[in-house]
């Protein structure tokens, strides 16, 4: 928030993404478009421990439940139909 209030993009041309606690799905996807889309650098201010390289790793525990739900979905017409589904979710489980 600091950067934003010091109006950092002024002199850096950047987009900042501030997040607190563990980022959400959304923001993830974004941060992977700009940097895979559009071949930008994406750079990460992070706590110095444990928890702040759990962020910059933006893992995405899955539980049992959420392998299950994977499955199942895999097994859906309207999901069989996007190949792009099918990959990921083959990704994810």
């Amino acid at each position: 928030m600091r950067l934003t209030e010091d109006r950092f993009y002024n002199r850096f041309p950047c987009i900042i993404v501030p997040e607190k606690g563990q980022p959400d799905v959304a923001t993830r996807l974004f941060l992977r478009k700009m940097k895979m889309g559009l071949s930008l650098a994406v750079l990460a201010l992070v706590d110095s421990d444990p928890n702040g390289l759990k962020k910059l790793l933006c893992e995405l525990l899955m539980i049992e439940q959420d392998i299950k739900t994977g499955k199942d979905l895999l097994g859906q017409d309207f999901v069989e139909k996007n190949p792009r589904w099918v990959k990921e979710l083959n990704l994810m489980v």
